[in-house]
């Protein structure tokens, strides 16, 4: 039997590709089956296609997320793949790379090929591996890089932690660079938390210094630093500070191979006043000071920053305990990502470079070596594109039954957001539409 290819026209919309310089608003783009057959104004609707029409309306190429945690293999009762990557689609995001913090670690070929067996079989947008640097996220023996790139490991990361010593991340940066890899660091030092926290539970959250997160970055800069012309490559995960951002911005002017990355909800919020938060306001690292959220806005506008990624963490309702000490750490925020960084001061001027982090930024981050395709709008080419208002005001307790993500640990649950994802593809088939949005499809 034969499928018919689905034809679609999305009528006047704004098609930005930061990857290509593209800015025009405006235009129609004409899908055909897995690929885009035009980008033009005025395109003629080809007879039984459906004609998406929704004003003031953008269509970027789909999504990357660099940085999440789907909990399964492991823990689903906290998320599955499938309702993970609903999320994922809910928000814009057309492929996503899950870390191997998992329990037990994907920290060997074996348990890395089960999982991506699994996903295969649950996912609704492809899932791109991480596999762990060292055995265990103990920081001491290194993961079998070449067996684990070979299973399709897309990078190597023990985030949730960082053990790993300067030994250690030189044999893996090494390693990894063989096969084109980045390697992706938590950057927090955890010799300077452990001090931190000999002295018992201070009265605020600073047991989770700014300190720590440069002195760890000043470190694994030293250690790429000697590794000059050897091809590896370096980023450093959710940075959070003003100080590690300058270190970054000094590093990239030095010529060395390093990139970083922003999370949401550090752009977008400062630490609450009192006492440690609790979940959800519970994060690591903590959110900072205006002073740090600034600095990380100025770095994604100006390029310093490659990446916006969610660090989604999603958790049950059972581990939010009203105690802070004991709260789970970790914010569910994939279905939120675009909405909280329109929220941004001059994110409506600053919409190309904000795209650019959150699509091609992720992807040179990875490097072609990986397998991940390029985000990309061209004729011809996949029907992988993020379409979303950006002006739509929405609030996720509102539209609770619309959720995806098991984990509703957001600060965000009861705050007025604006942007909305309309519908996200991928290769032309919707892994996401809005049903209640007011541009239904219409056939023609």
């Amino acid at each position: 039997m034969t499928v018919p290819t689905a034809v679609r026209l999305l009528r006047s919309v704004r098609v930005l590709d930061p990857g290509s310089g593209r800015d025009q608003p405006g235009c129609d783009v004409l899908i055909e089956g897995p690929r885009i057959a035009a980008i033009g104004r005025g395109l003629p609707v080809p007879p039984g296609a459906e004609l998406w029409s929704h004003p003031g309306s953008v269509v970027t190429p789909g999504f990357l997320d660099l940085h999440c945690h789907l909990r399964d293999p492991g823990a689903p009762e906290e998320e599955t793949v499938a309702t993970g990557t609903a999320a994922a689609a809910r928000g814009g995001f057309a492929a996503v790379c899950a870390m191997a913090n998992h329990a037990p670690p994907i920290d060997d070929p074996a348990r890395l090929a089960a999982a991506r067996a699994h996903d295969a079989g649950q996912a609704l947008v492809p899932v791109h591996r991480f596999a762990a640097c060292t055995r265990g996220l103990a920081g001491a023996e290194p993961v079998d890089v070449d067996g684990c790139v070979a299973a399709g490991a897309a990078g190597f990361s023990d985030d949730g932690r960082h053990a790993l010593g300067p030994v250690q991340l030189e044999w893996v940066l090494r390693a990894a660079a063989r096969h084109g890899r980045v390697v992706a660091i938590h950057p927090e030092d955890e010799v300077a938390l452990a001090a931190v926290n000999a002295g018992g539970a201070p009265a605020t959250w600073a047991h989770r210094p700014g300190g720590a997160e440069i002195a760890a970055v000043r470190s694994a800069l030293k250690v790429l630093r000697a590794l000059a012309g050897t091809g590896a490559r370096l980023h450093l995960q959710h940075l959070s500070t003003a100080e590690a951002v300058a270190a970054l911005r000094a590093a990239r002017a030095e010529g060395l191979p390093v990139t970083g990355e922003v999370t949401p909800h550090h752009l977008a919020l400062d630490a609450p006043p009192g006492g440690p938060p609790g979940a959800p306001w519970k994060v690591n690292p903590p959110l900072r000071g205006p002073e740090d959220r600034r600095a990380l806005w100025a770095a994604v506008r100006d390029g310093t920053l490659q990446a916006i990624a969610t660090d989604h963490a999603p958790h049950e309702a059972a581990v939010t305990t009203g105690d802070p000490w004991r709260d789970a750490a970790g914010i569910s925020g994939l279905e939120t990502a675009l909405a909280v960084c329109l929220r941004l001061p001059g994110a409506a001027a600053a919409l190309p470079q904000l795209v650019a982090a959150l699509t091609v930024g992720p992807w040179t981050v990875l490097g072609p070596a990986a397998g991940v395709p390029r985000p990309a709008l061209r004729v011809g080419g996949p029907a992988t594109c993020t379409w979303f208002d950006p002006e739509e005001r929405w609030t996720p307790a509102r539209e609770a039954d619309a959720w995806r993500s098991r984990g509703r640990n957001t600060p965000f649950w009861a705050a007025p957001l604006t942007g909305r994802v309309l519908a996200t593809l991928v290769g032309g088939r919707p892994a996401y539409r809005r049903a209640a949005s007011p541009a239904e499809p219409v056939h023609v």
